[in-house]
């Protein structure tokens, strides 16, 4: 949230795991936007995974898992970058 970015600590992340354009059949609601793409990290020594969905440059949405990354198939229209 824009009221939260002073706090914000930045991402711990360690690898680029995949770059996918994302697929018109991804949640999306006015409070949690879909992007055209999604790029995923990993940082394996925290056990985490971080997927920035985006939309005309701008970071449009955030979402964090624990490892192992988990792409929906349904979520990825094609891949940039295939999961490594």
């Amino acid at each position: 949230r824009k009221e939260d970015i002073g706090s914000w600590e930045g991402l711990a992340v360690s690898d680029v795991y995949a770059v996918y354009t994302v697929s018109d059949l991804v949640y999306t609601d006015p409070n949690y936007p879909k992007g055209t793409h999604a790029i995923v990290f990993t940082n394996m020594a925290q056990g985490s995974v971080v997927t920035l969905q985006i939309d005309n440059g701008k970071i449009v949405r955030v979402d964090m898992f624990e490892i192992p990354p988990d792409i929906r198939e349904v979520d990825v229209e094609s891949y940039l970058l295939p999961p490594q």
